[in-house]
C-alpha cells in the first residue's frame, strides 16, 4: 500500500511540473505582467501630457526668445500688468503671462494696425518672471524684466555689470535687456542687490528712461552691502528701502550709480 501511495505521489508531482510548463499558462502570466506595464506607461504618458499642456513648449528660438506665445490669437495666456510703447507706428507690449495656476512668464509682443507681428515668451522656468518696463532709443528697445529666483532662460552678456542672478535664490531682481525691433536680445545684465555674505537681495524695476543717449534705470533696493565681487557699487552701502539709480550707455555698460 505504501508503495502505491509513493507511486501516485510521484505521478502527481510530475504532472504538476508539466502543468507549470504548459505554454498557455506562461502566456496568461505574461499577459498579466504586460497589462501592469502598459498601465504604468499610460499613467506616465498622461502625466507627461498634462505637464506639457500646462507650459509653453520650448522651441529655443535664440536671442533670448524661448517660445512663441500660445494663448488666444497668438498672444500670451492670461496676459496682465501690461506696459506698452509705440515705436515707428507699431506698438510693443510687455507684461505677465499666467501660463499655469502657479507660474508666470514674461513676454513681449508687437502689433501694427492691430495685427500681431510677433509674440515671444522670454522664460520657461519655475521662477515667476515679468515684463515690467519699456523704453526705446535709436531703433532699439530696452526692456526691464524681473525674476523671482534664478533661471536658465535669462542669460546676461559675458561682460555684463552682473553676469548672473547670484546665489541664495528667492529674492526678486531685475534683468535689463537691449533688443532689436524684432524682439531679439542683443545685450543684457542682471541688476540685483547683494548681502554682506555675497548672496542675492531684492532690487525691482521702478523707472526706465533715456537721457543724452544713455539709459537711466531706477529700482527699489533692499539692503546692499557693497561687499560682493559683483556688487553694483563696490565698497558702498545702499540702505533697505532706497532707490538705486544706474546710468548705462546704449550697450548697457555701467557709467555711474548712486543710491538715495
Amino acid at each position: 500500500m505504501k508503495l502505491i501511495y509513493l507511486f501516485l505521489s510521484l505521478i502527481l508531482i510530475q504532472n504538476c511540473t508539466q502543468l507549470n510548463s504548459i505554454p498557455f499558462l506562461d502566456s496568461i502570466i505574461e499577459t498579466d505582467q504586460e497589462k501592469k506595464s502598459k498601465e504604468n506607461q499610460r499613467l506616465f504618458l498622461v502625466a507627461g501630457l498634462a505637464l506639457s499642456n500646462s507650459r509653453p513648449s520650448v522651441s529655443n528660438l535664440g536671442a533670448g526668445r524661448i517660445a512663441t506665445c500660445d494663448g488666444t490669437g497668438g498672444k500670451p495666456k492670461s496676459e496682465k500688468n501690461l506696459v506698452s510703447l509705440t515705436v515707428g507706428g507699431s506698438v510693443y507690449t510687455a507684461g505677465i503671462a499666467q501660463v499655469t495656476s502657479t507660474n508666470q512668464d514674461a513676454f513681449l509682443y508687437k502689433t501694427t494696425n492691430n495685427n500681431l507681428d510677433f509674440c515671444y515668451y522670454y522664460d520657461n522656468s519655475a521662477a515667476d518672471t515679468r515684463g515690467d518696463l519699456l523704453v526705446s532709443q535709436d531703433s532699439f528697445l530696452y526692456v526691464a524684466f524681473s525674476t523671482d529666483g534664478g533661471n536658465a532662460s535669462f542669460q546676461a552678456s559675458t561682460d555684463a555689470m552682473q553676469k548672473s542672478y547670484g546665489t541664495g535664490g528667492g529674492p526678486r531682481v531685475t534683468y535689463l535687456a537691449k533688443m532689436d525691433l524684432s524682439g531679439n536680445i542683443l545685450r543684457s545684465t542682471f541688476i540685483g542687490a547683494r548681502l554682506d555674505d555675497g548672496k542675492v537681495n531684492t532690487l525691482t524695476p521702478k523707472t526706465l528712461t533715456t537721457s543724452n543717449g544713455n539709459i537711466i534705470f531706477e529700482g527699489n533696493s533692499a539692503y546692499d552691502g557693497g561687499k560682493a565681487s559683483d556688487s553694483i557699487d563696490p565698497g558702498n552701502v545702499c540702505a533697505s528701502g532706497s532707490t538705486r539709480r544706474i546710468e548705462f550707455n546704449s550697450d548697457l555698460r555701467k557709467i555711474s550709480t548712486s543710491c538715495y
